[in-house]
């Protein structure tokens, strides 16, 4: 039996079975506490280390999660706290370390789970899981220069640390605007694990950002490898539906992000993901699912995210509807406020506005231009969606997306032009 389970693996990613591994670990330490009650002499310590066992495979699962998941993982996790209320044994600094990482589930929770850890550092100073842990708190409250020394006083304590590590230095760099260091970090953390795939994240992301041909090759080369290891992260398959919609191959950006929006359900991320298939249906002509995924880009958009913005310009100006796509290209132009495509488009409505304006004794003949002018003026702007579509594909759309970059979590921004 054991040699055909084997056998069933073949097919497996590695990354895959893990996971597998971690859920039948956690679905026995849940039967074998319900069920294994038989007293003996070490029971009760067993069943603390069972419970720190299960929490620990929660934990690990809550963060992979989102959601209704993340949610039903944390009430476990309550309920195992609860149980180990009051404990005091050879596995209280454990309790704690693991308390700590469950407060982390939740952002609400952040300090306590910082008080947990300093507490634990207060005993050991260079409690590698501790250090990490503050670390983490840190940078999630964009307190960068402190999360830096949590991260080195790990590889203080052991240079051959996680190589994760060693990414979060990166990011605490690139934060803090230092790429060069950022890159080297991330290099460094690969030359330890060559599969790391938050390294290879990383450095695509760098490299892809530098706009250069060859620079940009290696960083598709880069998410690719990253992609292998575990084609179920939602931020590359975003990344990746980006650069498929910039070589026009809009049925694999569609196949991606719709791949991503089954795996997140955090409000950015699917911003940018809506965005991804709004702008793919615009570029083959499917106008009213684009405007339909714009409009939900729009919903869940964080402010640094206009983009949507002008796709959903253009869907109003298809139909006519000249005052709401003024209203989405100004919010579009506070952030690029020289992008030309924006300012043409709203000038024309400018235009038409004026032409709309009454006047006294106007002539029949300018009375009558000024009726068609509205005609006009939406016959001009469709053509320049048409043409606008056309050119969202191929090189063109890598050199009109010279403003946009991608943050150190894979999303999208607008730089603001100086």
């Amino acid at each position: 039996m054991a040699e055909e389970n084997v056998s069933s693996l073949e097919e497996m990613q590695l990354h895959a079975c893990i996971q597998t591994a971690r859920e039948t670990i956690a679905r026995l330490l849940e039967a074998g506490i319900k069920k294994c009650t038989t007293p003996y002499e070490s029971y009760e310590e067993d069943l603390v280390r069972a419970n720190l066992m299960l929490a620990a495979c929660y934990i690990h699962m809550a963060f992979k999660e989102r959601g209704k998941v993340r949610k039903a993982l944390g009430a476990k996790l309550v309920s195992i706290f609860k149980a180990l209320e009051g404990y005091q044994g050879s596995r209280e600094l454990s309790l704690h370390l693991i308390t700590g990482y469950a407060l982390m589930v939740s952002p609400s929770k952040a300090q306590e789970a910082d008080n947990l850890f300093a507490g634990i550092l207060g005993q050991k100073s260079n409690h590698i899981l501790a250090l990490i842990g503050r670390g983490c708190l840190a940078f999630d409250r964009k307190d960068y220069k402190e999360s830096l020394g949590y991260f080195k006083s790990v590889l203080m304590a052991d240079p051959q640390g996680p190589a994760d590590v060693r990414v979060g230095i990166a990011h605490c760099f690139w934060r803090m605007g230092d790429l060069e260091r950022a890159q080297r970090f991330f290099e460094l953390a690969l030359e330890q694990n060559k599969r790391c795939q938050n390294a290879l994240l990383g450095m695509a992301i760098l490299k892809l950002n530098q706009r250069d041909p060859r620079p940009y090759k290696k960083g598709v080369r880069l998410l690719n490898e990253a992609f292998k290891i575990d084609k179920q992260h939602p931020v590359i398959l975003n990344i990746l539906a980006s650069y498929y919609y910039s070589i026009d191959d809009h049925q694999t950006v569609l196949t991606l992000a719709g791949n991503a929006m089954k795996l997140t359900d955090i409000p950015e991320l699917l911003s940018h993901i809506y965005y991804q298939v709004a702008r793919s249906h615009h570029a083959t002509g499917e106008f009213e699912i684009a405007s339909t995924y714009y409009k939900n880009a729009l919903r869940l958009a964080p402010e640094t995210f206009v983009l949507p913005q002008m796709g959903k310009a253009q869907m109003y100006l298809r139909v006519g509807e000249f005052e709401k796509a003024k209203i989405c290209l100004e919010a579009f132009l506070q952030s690029l406020p020289n992008e030309p495509n924006a300012l043409q488009l709203l000038g024309r409505i400018h235009l038409n506005e004026m032409s709309k304006e009454p006047r006294n004794e106007l002539p029949e003949k300018d009375s009558s231009e000024a009726r068609n002018s509205s005609g006009k003026m939406l016959k001009d702007v469709e053509k320049d969606i048409g043409q606008e579509s056309k050119e969202a594909t191929g090189e063109s759309s890598r050199k009109r997306a010279s403003s946009q970059q991608l943050d150190g979590n894979g999303w999208m921004v607008s730089k603001k032009k100086k």
